[in-house]
């Protein structure tokens, strides 16, 4: 399925003008911290059996984990990497 999107995507617009594909990136930029928050908030309604799921629940989890999930990378991830990048450099050449 993802495949199919990805296709039709690509043969609509070119990636760079693609409004859909820039703001997936922008969150692809996040995803793992996005993800590493997101786990443990979404394990513990389940264990808690406190969700009674609608529209305003599913969006304020989205916000509760999206959120937390890019301030933390700002914060911690993107300080960490430019740290890595500057001590130890890449040593093969970029691919774009």
């Amino acid at each position: 399925m993802g495949a199919i999107i990805i296709v039709y995507l690509l043969s609509k617009e070119s990636l760079n003008n693609n409004y859909i594909i820039r703001k997936l990136s922008y969150i692809g930029r996040y995803s793992y911290p996005i993800y590493v928050i997101g786990f443990p908030i979404e394990l513990f309604p389940k264990i808690a059996a406190l969700v009674h799921t609608n529209n305003l629940t599913v969006c304020l989890g989205v916000l509760i984990v999206f959120l937390p999930g890019i301030i933390f990378s700002k914060i911690v991830e993107v300080p960490f990497i430019k740290m890595r990048d500057k001590y130890f450099p890449s040593r093969s050449k970029s691919l774009i």
